[in-house]
């Protein structure tokens, strides 16, 4: 309640009480942050500010950290949110308290640290809907008076939910997810004032989901061709094959802390590696006009160190230099006259090559930070931060077909960014700040754009915010904050695909703003019961500046080069890409309105305890790519728990349900040229668990 910028902090609890099973339901509980995924990709936006790119070397406006290290591939930022400690999600510019650069915010996540006692966590979970497994361990021990080590580990399998109806299909159903995940922590304390704590985790996450796209309204170029078979429904498909992401990912960390009296150190060192592995259905039905294929791997190495004063005074402050090193790759490959496969949809071949390319990127960036506070009375307290940070991208790629040169650039982008804060206590109980900042992405390349160097200006983001934080009676806890952005130099990738092949464009789309509020309040006002509820309002959220963008209609809709088509045959027969002025459009990503609400009630029963849990989410229709024609509908949904502890406190079981109102939203929306493509999100699951711990 003390930090005086907007914060989101969820518990483990409150986690499991709403119901959120991986990164992507982070949105379900944090006003203002919208986990969207695209693709492979997982692409949180927040107060409208996220990227639509993820080539290689291309970072995320929303940092992601996991037990204080950067995930810098946007591939393995899906993963499950089991055996968490808590999740903090910062809002605004980031960079003169720890870190990389990000002019979104951060999302930081925390496991458990073993300590002095055992500790045993085994649950299993079987949904109904998916024939989902769901199995979960956490173990700990100590071995010496000062070392204790920990594993975790998690396995999961679903059955899916989407039906392929290519008469003869034999592959079962798509909507599948096959994912694990493992880590192993030691912490070794032999001072009071040191911790050393060593991290090695290991994961695979394989689904065909995000890439289990059809024709939506069925509107698709390839409509009218004879032989055509479009879905159903939403939960139909006709692929001719199953497509899949196949990714993994593993690291290893060490975090060393020494404390003393007016001050501590704190060392974080950490090595990762991602890869990933994707293919798709090019014609996104059963035409064979064509298979997509993309492979990237990334590995990173981040060191930071950080300096933070305790003095007696009124001043203190933290201090800090943080260095980052990636070599990423990626491929890119496309098909027509295929793919080949079995009659019941087995794959044997790929079909005619038609394009590869491969490019390559390194990226080397050093950055030093301070942040200090001070205190002019007891009431206000003054704060001031500073970051200086040199990258340098380096560019290699390499056609193979079409046979073309090799292109190599290098560029370094330097910057400094800052923030100015002024904080009030009325009381012990409540603050209020207000705080201007900016923020800094470097540069970026388009990888595997074969045709020209392929690269768009960093972007920048000046960011003015005013808050209130209270604490009420020791019943209510209250933030709210309200905020200005002035965002420049936005980087846009764009994918349009000609012949069969996906071509991404990249660019800067000059300026945008957005303006808004949000709230958060969580009170207890009887014993055994809690509400938590929060709210984001996003009034405008628009592109000020944004000069020959690419437009996404579907043919024959209001917007297109001619509305006449509809009604008739050609209406809605792909889409028009249309290059013009999108200034004065809505910002991708950013809902006008979005509400969560949880309620958790606790009471002993039959020598037990019973609890009940509940999350609703609400979000309104957002847009998914730039123009103003391809929206996400408004949807809320409803997560719900019923738990029985048996007498002891060791066993649990439960009763679950998953988007009860079975609401339809999408996990992946794809417009091109060929139409509007989209992938399902689960639709309603009802399950059990148990759960035994000591």
């Amino acid at each position: 309640m003390d930090v005086p910028m907007a914060v989101t902090a969820v518990t483990a609890q409150q986690l499991k009480d709403a119901g959120a099973v991986t990164t992507r339901d982070l949105s379900q509980l944090a006003p203002g942050l919208n986990t969207v995924t695209n693709g492979k990709l997982i692409q949180p936006a927040i107060r409208g500010v996220s990227s639509t790119s993820g080539g290689a070397g291309e970072e995320q406006n929303v940092a992601m950290y996991l037990d204080g290290v950067y995930m810098a591939s946007a591939t393995g930022n899906v993963f499950t949110l089991k055996n968490i400690e808590r999740v903090e999600v910062l809002k605004g510019p980031q960079g003169t308290l720890f870190g990389r650069n990000a002019t979104g915010g951060a999302i930081r996540i925390f496991t458990r640290d073993p300590g002095p006692e055992r500790e045993l966590n085994a649950s299993a979970s079987y949904g109904a809907k998916l024939k989902s497994q769901d199995f979960s361990l956490y173990a700990a021990t100590p071995i010496t008076d000062s070392l204790a080590v920990s594993f975790s580990g998690n396995l999961y399998d679903d059955k899916g939910y989407i039906t392929n109806i290519v008469p003869g299909w034999d592959q079962g159903k798509q909507g599948q997810t096959h994912s694990y995940a493992a880590r192993v922590k030691f912490a070794w304390r032999p001072l009071d004032n040191f911790k050393a704590v060593l991290i090695a985790d290991q994961g695979s996450y394989q689904s065909d989901v995000p890439y289990s796209i059809a024709p939506v309204d069925n509107i698709s170029s390839t409509r009218n061709t004879p032989g055509y078979l479009g879905p159903t429904g939403p939960y139909t498909i006709t692929d001719t094959f199953k497509p899949t992401t196949n990714n993994r990912t593993s690291g290893i960390s060490l975090q060393l802390d020494y404390d003393l009296p007016t001050y501590s150190l704190q060392s974080t060192t950490a090595y990762r590696t991602n890869s990933n592995h994707s293919m798709l259905d090019a014609d996104r039905v059963n035409l064979r006009q064509g298979k997509t294929v993309s492979a990237d791997s990334n590995i990173w190495f981040t060191q930071e160190g950080l300096f933070t004063s305790n003095f007696e005074g009124p001043a203190n402050f933290i201090a800090g230099v943080y260095y980052f090193r990636a070599d990423a790759d990626a491929e890119n490959t496309s098909y027509v006259n295929g793919p080949i496969t079995t009659p019941g949809g087995g794959l044997i071949g790929n079909g005619t090559l038609n394009s590869q390319v491969f490019g390559y990127v390194k990226t080397q960036a050093l950055s030093g930070f301070t942040d200090g506070s001070y205190a002019v009375s007891d009431q206000l307290k003054l704060f001031a931060g500073i970051r200086y940070t040199s990258e340098t991208k380096k560019l290699s790629n390499t056609p193979v077909l079409p046979a073309r040169p090799q292109l190599h650039d290098e560029t370094t982008w330097r910057n400094v960014s800052y923030r100015v804060t002024a904080q009030y206590h009325f009381n012990d109980a409540t603050n209020a700040y207000a705080t201007y900042s900016t923020g800094f992405k470097s540069g970026t390349y388009n990888a595997t754009n074969a045709a020209r160097v392929d690269k768009a200006a960093p972007e920048k983001i000046s960011a003015f915010e005013v808050g209130v934080k209270s604490r009420i009676g020791g019943l209510l806890d209250l933030t709210a904050a309200a905020f200005h952005y002035n965002y420049d130099n936005i980087q846009v990738t764009q994918t349009n695909t000609v012949n069969g092949v996906p071509n991404a464009i990249l660019r800067n789309a000059g300026k945008a703003v957005m303006e808004g509020a949000e709230l958060e309040i969580v009170t207890r006002p009887i014993q055994g019961f809690q509400l938590r509820a929060g709210a984001a309002w996003l009034p405008k959220a628009e592109y000020t500046e944004f000069a020959n963008g690419l437009d996404s209609v579907p043919r024959g809709y209001p917007g297109s080069l001619d509305p006449s088509l509809c009604p008739g045959p050609s209406c809605g027969l792909g889409n028009d890409q249309i290059v013009r002025d999108l200034s004065g459009t809505p910002i991708i990503r950013a809902p006008e309105f979005t509400t969560n609400i949880g309620a958790s009630y606790e009471r002993d029963l039959a020598g037990g305890r019973l609890e009940l849990t509940s999350n609703y989410f609400y979000t309104t229709k957002y847009y998914r790519v730039p123009g103003g024609h391809i929206a996400e509908d408004a949807y809320s949904l409803l997560n719900a728990t019923a738990a029985w502890w048996a007498p002891g406190d060791k066993v649990r079981f439960s009763l679950w349900g998953r988007n009860l109102g079975d609401q339809l939203y999408y996990v992946n929306v794809s417009p091109n040229a060929q139409g509007i493509q989209a992938s399902p999100a689960a639709p309603r699951e009802i399950g059990v668990s148990i759960e035994y711990k000591f």
